[in-house]
């Protein structure tokens, strides 16, 4: 009996112990592969201090480690998103971690190939290595991970034909191969459906030019998106058709050609719709305007779109992108955009619109961004526009529309503008004063108009400006010395107009006037400077050599005098045109310091000497 008790007793050590012990000696494996890896990181990274020998009984409590915490502690979940790792996988055991379901590395600098070992992670659910340097293939044992359901891969270097058997991932739902830019087609006939899609990321490779047939059988698809692709002829009319869940469809920067199907209009949950950048012509089916409702982004730019925009349009209330630029649609603008109160941002330059702009776009106050450049559009601003009060961009260049501008769009309205360009129209009356209150601007383009009148002194408040053009219109007056206070001013072009007074006085110290002065306090951003074209006379000051000026034109003016200034070593003057003046005297040996100098135009002057190249 007593040999019995004994036998008895080593029994049940035998039984209890060994599950002790294997849990201690998995965790121990776990961290010791941890270590391991961590030590072949060709950067050190103070994210991963906790990561120590000296801490192993403590690594479920290590940066990024997630264990199970149920029988054996083992790790279930490694996290380490953006945490500055520089390394391979190939230090990294991955069959030392059987109970792994999670493992997240994305946007780190972790390079190398995938070890083929990764299919080992049966249980895996969760795989996110993007935003990395991954090169090489995608491995074929990637299909072994059937319990996968988010697969991320994207933004990386991965080359090479995709695996098909990555359709054995019957469970993922999540699947992004994005931007690799040298992932190939494969035969799309050897890829499975996935039953439970969702989401599927195929953008910036190059798997053309057929449409991957597979997708029309991913029926849960609620985002789809292949656009920088090399895939031409139609969009299959079966997308349209039994997608039906689709939200989001980018298929954008491709090869499609032919006209729109109207089946597109059974897409009834779409709410971001991006076809830009192909060969799609004809006019867009009605089914598009009159049954997407939910439609929160649309954009069909760069395509070979015609005919008029349908009043339909309107009927996308939710509407808050609306991008048709670069087409040729005609007629007018519809006045039942301005039933899009959501709107935000509106583009629709660069076609064949010849009508008038509806008053009815100043009910779309929403609106951060207009662009209706490049067309035939004429009339007046509708004074309706005013109350577009949250515009940061607005662009009308390039039309034929007329009129005066009224100070009241300036007024407390279009105060939140950065970018304003009016150039090329026939804008007439003076500039208002006002202008001085968009205090936000950095461009401002008037130029090619038939404004006239001073320029306002007000303009010197838009110290945020880096380009002015008010250059061809019939603006008369001095150059107000307030635009020295525009010391982030890049371009200034006020060529081409009446403009009058000198840029220094007569006196034989050759003072600066205030006008000089202005210029040459903007002397350090100043890149571009073209006053051709007016009524200008005087010397020349002296500091537009010692600026970092790249063109300088004042050509035809009267300007008179010896070219006294002096090109300081290392200038970037590129362009030097001081043609049809009264200038006189031998040209300044400080020439030979302009080392850029491209463009040289002294003619039709009273100038002698040589210009000597260095």
């Amino acid at each position: 009996m007593g040999n019995f008790g004994c036998n008895y007793i080593a029994l049940i050590i035998f039984l209890v112990l060994p599950s002790c012990f294997f849990a201690s000696a998995s965790t121990t494996t776990e961290a010791e592969a941890l270590l391991k890896w961590k030590t072949s990181f060709f950067m050190s990274s103070s994210y991963l201090d906790s990561w120590s020998r000296s801490n192993l009984r403590n690594m479920c409590n290590w940066t990024g480690i997630v264990c199970n915490g149920t029988g054996a502690t083992t790790v279930s979940q490694i996290n380490l998103p953006n945490a500055g790792l520089s390394g391979t996988l190939h230090h990294l055991n991955f069959t030392s971690f059987p109970s792994l379901t999670r493992f997240n590395i994305t946007g780190n600098y972790i390079n190398g190939s995938i070890p083929p070992a990764i299919g080992d992670l049966s249980d895996l659910v969760f795989l996110d290595l993007s935003e990395n340097r991954f090169d090489g293939s995608i491995p074929p044992q990637i299909g072994k991970l059937r319990e996968l359901q988010y697969l991320s891969l994207s933004y990386n270097y991965f080359s090479g034909v995709v695996p098909h058997q990555i359709g054995n991932l019957r469970k993922v739902c999540f699947l992004d191969l994005g931007f690799n830019s040298y992932l190939e087609a494969l035969h799309w006939s050897r890829v499975k459906s996935f039953p439970v899609l969702r989401h599927l990321g195929f953008a910036g490779n190059g798997i053309g030019p057929r449409f991957p047939d597979f997708i029309l059988g991913c029926r849960n698809l609620t985002f789809l998106d292949l656009s920088a692709n090399n895939l031409n002829g139609s969009i299959p009319e079966s997308l349209f058709t039994t997608l039906k869940k689709l939200e989001y469809l980018h298929l954008s920067t491709n090869g499609f050609s032919g006209p729109l199907w109207p089946n597109i209009g059974k897409l009834l949950n779409l709410k971001g719709l991006d076809l830009s950048g192909n060969y799609l012509n004809g006019s867009i089916p009605e089914s598009l305007f009159s049954t997407l409702e939910k439609l929160e982004g649309l954009n069909l730019e760069d395509n070979k779109f015609s005919g008029p925009l349908s009043p339909n349009i309107g009927k996308l209330s939710n509407l808050k992108y609306l991008f048709l630029s670069y087409n040729s649609f005609q007629g007018e603008i519809p006045s039942s955009i301005g039933q899009l109160k959501n709107l935000q941002d509106l583009y629709i330059s660069e076609n064949e619109l010849n009508s008038s702009i509806p008053s009815e776009l100043g009910h779309c106050t929403h609106l951060f961004d207009l662009d209706l450049s490049l067309n035939s559009l004429f009339g007046a601003l509708p004074s309706s526009l005013s109350s577009l009060t949250k515009l940061s961009t607005l662009d009308l260049s390039d039309n034929f529309l007329s009129g005066n501008i009224s100070p009241n769009f300036f007024s407390n309205n279009w105060t939140m503008l950065t970018y304003l360009n009016l150039r090329n129209n026939s804008f007439n009356g003076s500039i208002p004063s006002e202008i001085g209150l968009l205090t936000n601007l950095e461009y401002l383009s008037l130029d090619s108009n038939q404004f006239s009148g001073n320029i306002p002194t007000h303009i010197g408040n838009l110290q945020n400006l880096v380009e002015l053009d008010m250059s061809k219109n019939n603006l008369y007056g001095s150059i107000p010395q307030t635009i020295g206070n525009l010391t982030r001013l890049s371009v200034l072009l006020l060529s081409t107009n009446n403009l009058t007074g000198t840029l220094l006085s007569e006196n034989e110290d050759l003072t600066p006037t205030l006008i000089s002065s202005t210029i040459c306090n903007i002397q350090y951003s100043l890149k571009i400077l073209v006053l051709a074209n007016n009524s200008l006379f005087g010397p020349i000051p002296h500091c537009l050599g010692n600026i970092s000026i790249s063109v300088l034109d004042l050509h035809r003016n009267q300007f008179h005098g010896p070219i006294s200034t002096s090109f300081m070593v290392g200038n970037s003057l590129n362009s030097l045109n001081l043609r049809e003046n009264l200038l006189e005297g031998t040209l300044p040996p400080s020439l030979i310091n302009c080392k850029e100098l491209k463009v040289l135009d002294l003619g039709h002057n009273n100038l002698n000497g040589r210009f000597q190249c260095g």
